[in-house]
């Protein structure tokens, strides 16, 4: 899994060769979510794989949007 960005606590990466649709799993404190990247406007949770706090949930998906185009390149 290689680390494609980290900010505020949070890491994101990507897997090589990984399953459509286009996503990247975000890490903070133990916990882990998956957000689908395949649109161009926005990002959408796709799966909370281990706990994680709703707020930082808000919080990695705004830092993910903020992030979309440079993620989409990855």
């Amino acid at each position: 899994m290689a680390e494609i960005h980290r900010e505020r606590g949070f890491t994101f990466h990507v897997l090589s060769n990984d399953h459509q649709p286009a996503h990247i799993h975000i890490k903070k404190s133990g916990g882990e979510i998956k957000v689908d990247i395949s649109d161009k406007n926005e990002v959408v949770l796709l799966d909370i794989k281990s706990e994680m706090k709703n707020k930082d949930i808000n919080r990695a998906l705004d830092i993910a949007e903020a992030n979309l185009e440079k993620f989409r390149l990855k």
